[in-house]
């Protein structure tokens, strides 16, 4: 599937700062998304998963580990690779180093997406 950012660029993202700096699935004041879950990774990191039909948005802390992982584990997600799937998205990101809080997010992230199956489309 080819992307495109919103100025209509192609995006091909494998390095980590390339998930970083081109962030397509963060929700940037689009209307109509309802909120699925808030996650507290730790005391200072987090993330939020919304919804509007088969579209999945998030909004985070401004962590950088926490923006790649949840840009390169939604992009799968689009492509279809299945949410319990993550350690092998992540792995696969030029430049991530898989780390405790990674992990976290990873298995955090399968979690929402995988509740509620007639919510969160797959």
């Amino acid at each position: 599937m080819v992307k495109k950012d919103s100025c209509g660029c192609v995006v091909e993202r494998k390095y980590a700062s390339d998930f970083l700096m081109r962030r397509l699935y963060a929700l940037k004041g689009e209307k109509g998304f309802r909120l699925v879950k808030r996650v507290s990774l730790d005391d200072q990191r987090w993330f939020e998963v919304y919804e509007r039909g088969n579209e999945i948005r998030y909004r985070s802390s401004e962590c950088p580990l926490v923006v790649i992982g949840l840009e390169a584990l939604l992009e799968a997600r689009e492509e279809g690779v299945p949410p319990e799937k993550w350690r092998e998205v992540l792995g696969k990101v030029r430049g991530l180093q898989i780390n405790p809080l990674l992990e976290r997010l990873g298995e955090e992230l399968a979690k929402v997406l995988g509740i509620e199956e007639g919510s969160i489309h797959s």
